[in-house]
């Protein structure tokens, strides 16, 4: 009865492997000694998995100064860091220093946006996910310089 019972198994192990083979492409569209993956990481494929994409749009001066950030991607994002720099007069009137200072953003949905209140930062620069929570589809979007 063992002896049938391997022959069973084996054979059901041989048509599982048949039937697995003919699901691969023939060997010469894999190339020698190379096994069939997709051309690209189906995670990281845009169409598949749409990506955030967070720019700040605009920092005002002032007492009541402000960051505009947006999620203009087609993915949601997760609440990430808004590093800004803000400019410290000196006591004896000379030219000042930077200092940083950190907010946290809220999550955004694919194209929204929030205001950021930054107290009595006078902000000059800053920069969106400073601590890179959130993969975007572009990470070279991340930093607004202020004018003027």
């Amino acid at each position: 009865m063992q002896t049938r019972t391997q022959f069973v198994s084996a054979i059901a192990l041989l048509v599982i492997s048949v039937v697995c083979a003919s699901a691969l492409p023939p060997r010469s569209a894999q190339g020698p000694g190379k096994p069939h993956l997709p051309s690209q990481d189906p995670v990281s494929d845009p169409k598949m998995f749409p990506q955030p994409d967070l720019v700040i749009l605009q920092i005002t001066k002032g007492t009541g100064a402000r960051a505009h950030i947006k999620n203009q991607g087609k993915g949601n994002a997760g609440s990430c860091t808004l590093a800004v720099m803000c400019y410290v007069a000196t006591l004896q009137g000379g030219s000042g220093i930077q200092s940083g200072a950190e907010w946290q953003v809220p999550a955004l949905k694919a194209g929204g946006d929030a205001w950021i209140s930054l107290g009595k930062c006078n902000p000059t620069g800053g920069t969106i996910d400073a601590d890179n929570a959130v993969k975007e589809s572009n990470e070279g979007n991340n930093t607004y310089k202020v004018k003027g």
